[in-house]
């Protein structure tokens, strides 16, 4: 039961709860994406995303896009971007990694966040960073992978959150 509302041509802007719970309608926005199958390519933008479909699964507000692997933002903001990937390695290859790569102009992509491991095993990779989104036309993000030996792969699963990134916004952009 909401105390209080804010509206401007019958469109609810904020509204407070009896509990003191704030809600703006367009201003969050959680995402998450993860790879449908297992990706063994080097130096290689990783593609093969999925929006999460399980029962218990729900995004809240818009969602991102991708096309051939590059993540484009619903709107302008600052947004937390938290990326896990599970790894797996052979005795024969035991150094990989996955970086994290943003551009400001549409096309030329520089590291912001990278996770490596030197590892005979299955391994996590973590990487996260704050991005600040002012052009959704130019501003993306992408993951690509290095250091991948022929016996390394990101593993994926279209039934499960093995390789995954969530994508949260968390306040207007700066």
């Amino acid at each position: 039961m909401a105390l209080s509302k804010i509206t401007n041509d019958g469109v609810t802007g904020i509204s407070i709860d009896s509990s003191g719970i704030v809600t703006m309608p367009n201003t969050v926005m959680v995402d998450m994406w993860r790879l449908a199958s297992s990706f063994a390519t080097n130096n290689a933008v990783i593609t093969g995303w999925e929006q999460p479909d399980h029962t218990l699964h729900s995004n809240v507000g818009s969602s991102m896009t991708v096309s051939s692997g590059v993540f484009t933002f619903p709107k302008t903001g600052l947004y937390r971007v938290v990326a896990t990937f599970f790894m797996n390695a052979t005795s024969a290859d035991t150094s990989f990694g996955v970086v994290m790569e943003g551009c400001t102009d549409g096309s030329t992509f520089s590291v912001l966040a990278d996770g490596f491991e030197n590892s005979t095993v299955n391994s996590n990779l973590s990487m996260s960073d704050l991005v600040n989104i002012t052009d959704i036309s130019n501003r993306k993000i992408r993951f690509q992978t290095t250091g991948l030996g022929t016996n390394v792969q990101v593993l994926g699963e279209s039934n499960r959150n093995r390789s995954f990134v969530i994508i949260e916004r968390i306040a207007d952009s700066q």
